[in-house]
């Protein structure tokens, strides 16, 4: 909707929302109540299934998240 009367290409509508998800489950992780699964965080941020999945993979990829255990998820520590 915004993205190409900005002159975003598709690529960069993309990446900005995947992007603004990543920052969503970063935000999540500090909720009462989180829980470390993406079903819960697709309903509560409202955001489809499959999209959390991918920002999850992104997110261990760059080493922002880590997954210490199954129900215990946390950001990754920058400096090591």
């Amino acid at each position: 909707m915004w993205g190409p009367r900005l002159g975003l290409s598709d690529a960069e509508i993309r990446e900005h929302c995947a992007v603004e998800n990543e920052a969503a489950i970063l935000a999540a992780l500090d909720r009462t109540g989180f829980r470390a699964d993406s079903r819960w965080l697709s309903v509560t941020l409202n955001v489809p299934l499959d999209d959390i999945n991918i920002a999850l993979q992104r997110l261990l990829r760059t080493r922002q998240l880590r997954m210490r255990e199954k129900n215990l998820w946390d950001r990754e520590n920058s400096h090591g």
